[in-house]
């Protein structure tokens, strides 16, 4: 009687377990849907560059480039910096630098032989890497002398008149800052590349749109925006107890009334992981991150003087990589519940809503930009896979974002420069992303045997997703088939794609 009672225990137990998985999988998935519908409804309300009067006299705007033993990238960047059609008494350009391989020499000399040119450019270097990317911004603002902060990181290629349609933005004083819209030069590479742009192009498009109007908080992205320099000060500063000090610093300056706005008619050109290796260091960054700053910040954002609606959006943007250990989980429960209470699987049918909510936000990001949409969304399938192969690097950054404040900021390795001693993991990191890729392929392992025992079972309903499962994290695991180049004909190449030299 004992035993009978213990199992039912048992059993109950992994029931409930399996219910709240459902129910964090379908939650993200429903508000993907609410935000495409949110941003197909009132996408017109959504500023655009024409709708701003170009001001009499031009602000100062100080350009930051935060780089890191970036190679060559210096080359191109400082090149399409430097021709940004701006007045060049109002325009500074700070090459902050924590390099500690031949950037830093290769990066002194661009900007020594343009200052000679004219141009207003200094040169800062590091002796330390206190606070990462953040820190490193933080220690050139005391120098700046603009009154708007554009950053660009060093794969980044802005437009020429990339300014002269953000800056105008700024003549409303609420606005705190401006993020544009990221497009990607190497979405072509290979077929992860296009994966992972398709992804990119759900948050650039509907996520940020969704929220910008429907009238909820933004996030910067990092790059490829603007600040006002009161903004930032007035919110705190850039911080480094979170490894995303943007949307960290974002939601701080919004939580003190000042206004994000998203401008999705103005695009910079950025690059999108290649390789497993990097979309893997990008994600756990990513993850860890959003969950440090959700445990920062979410407290004090339930508690703001804010409609309910808009503190909701907003919890629901900074734990949006929460469901994932989840996710990992109900893979992992697939087998018991197959085996012991089959019949438990048709309680949760209704949690594919969330998968729907993720196709459509998809859906009205392609068909809204691309005329090709059809063939684009042909890869919405591989999409999915690729999503379910990643989720364990996303669990264990999230779990790691919730446990540990701070840590070490993995820059993502860049397709264009030879990835040098100094910017590879350390070897903790690199134990760790051995051990991710390992975990991938005993979860793949242990999905196909799920697989067949249920088959043998002849339980069918739960057959799919172990099937998919094994293959997500097969792929994810050894990467090599989603990593091949595709036909050159397709790639769209950024200038200058080539350099070697410096520029004349």
């Amino acid at each position: 009687m004992t035993n009978v009672i213990a199992w039912e225990a048992l059993l109950t137990t992994l029931k409930v377990i399996y219910a709240l998985c459902m129910l964090a999988v379908l939650i993200p998935g429903l508000n993907s849907l609410f935000l495409a519908c949110t941003y197909w409804r009132h996408r017109q309300r959504l500023p655009r560059p024409s709708d701003f009067t170009p001001p009499t006299s031009w602000p100062r705007v100080t350009v930051q480039l935060p780089i890191y033993n970036e190679g060559q990238l210096v080359i191109r960047l400082l090149r399409a910096i430097t021709r940004l059609d701006y007045p060049r008494d109002r325009l500074e350009i700070q090459v902050l630098d924590d390099s500690t391989d031949e950037t830093s020499a290769l990066a002194r000399a661009l900007v020594e032989r343009y200052r000679r040119a004219g141009f207003q450019i200094v040169y800062r270097h590091r002796t330390n890497r206190q606070g990462y990317k953040a820190g490193n911004l933080a220690a050139g603002l005391p120098a700046a002398k603009g009154e708007l902060i554009a950053i660009f990181d060093a794969d980044f290629l802005p437009p020429r008149d990339w300014l002269k349609r953000v800056v105008p933005a700024f003549q409303d004083p609420h606005v705190g800052f401006v993020q544009t819209r990221w497009v990607h030069y190497n979405a072509h590479a290979n077929l992860l590349s296009r994966l992972v742009a398709l992804a990119m192009d759900g948050h650039a498009i509907v996520e940020q749109g969704g929220r910008a109007a429907g009238g909820f908080f933004i996030g910067f992205d990092g790059s490829g925006g603007i600040w006002r320099r009161t903004c930032i000060e007035t919110a705190g500063g850039w911080q480094w107890d979170t490894l995303t000090e943007d949307l960290d610093l974002a939601y701080r300056a919004q939580l003190l009334g000042w206004k994000g706005l998203y401008l999705p008619d103005v695009t910079v050109q950025a690059e999108v992981p290649e390789t497993m290796a990097a979309l893997r260091r990008q994600q756990y960054r990513w993850a860890k991150g959003s969950v440090q700053t959700l445990r920062k910040l979410g407290a004090r954002l339930w508690r703001a003087p804010l409609p309910w609606q808009i503190r909701l959006e907003g919890l629901l943007h900074l734990s949006m990589y929460v469901p994932f250990p989840f996710a990992v989980l109900a893979f992992l429960l697939i087998l018991p519940i197959g085996v012991w209470s089959p019949s438990y699987f048709n309680f949760f049918f209704w949690s594919a809503l969330g998968g729907l909510g993720l196709a459509a936000e998809y859906l009205v990001a392609q068909t809204e930009t691309y005329s090709t949409w059809r063939q684009r969304l042909s890869l919405l399938p591989g999409m999915a896979v690729l999503g379910i192969g990643i989720s364990l690097t996303c669990a264990v950054g999230a779990l790691d974002g919730l446990l540990h404040e701070g840590g070490v900021f993995e820059r993502t390795p860049k397709a264009l420069t030879q990835e040098s001693a100094a910017i590879r993991p350390a070897q903790s990191a690199k134990t760790l992303y051995n051990y991710l890729e390992w975990g991938e392929r005993l979860l793949s392992l242990y999905l196909l045997t799920s697989a067949l025992i249920l088959a043998r079972h002849a339980q069918a309903a739960m057959l799919p997703w172990a099937f998919i499962g094994f293959t997500a994290f097969l792929l994810a695991s050894q990467g090599a088939f989603l990593e091949e180049p595709q036909p050159t004909s397709t790639t769209i190449a950024p200038p200058n794609h080539h350099l070697t030299s410096l520029p004349k």
